[in-house]
């Protein structure tokens, strides 16, 4: 995770491979429940994302739509 001018936390993913990955859903969870927020946005390669944690701590995001490159 790094600071974010225009969300609450950004997320930076990169692949096995070493190239940088646009988007991951596990990961953008990861990184929403290391935000210690109830609730925010995560800015993404692909944009920003929203999530919410529950008082049981799961964890939902907003995917968006899929897209195939």
């Amino acid at each position: 995770p790094s600071p974010s001018s225009i969300a609450d936390i950004r997320m930076i993913y990169y692949n096995r491979d070493g190239s940088r990955g646009s988007m991951c859903g596990n990961g953008l969870r990861c990184v929403a429940k290391y935000s210690q927020k109830q609730s925010g946005v995560v800015e993404t390669d692909c944009g920003l994302r929203n999530f919410e944690v529950a008082e049981d701590g799961k964890v939902s995001v907003s995917m968006g739509e899929p897209r195939v490159y």
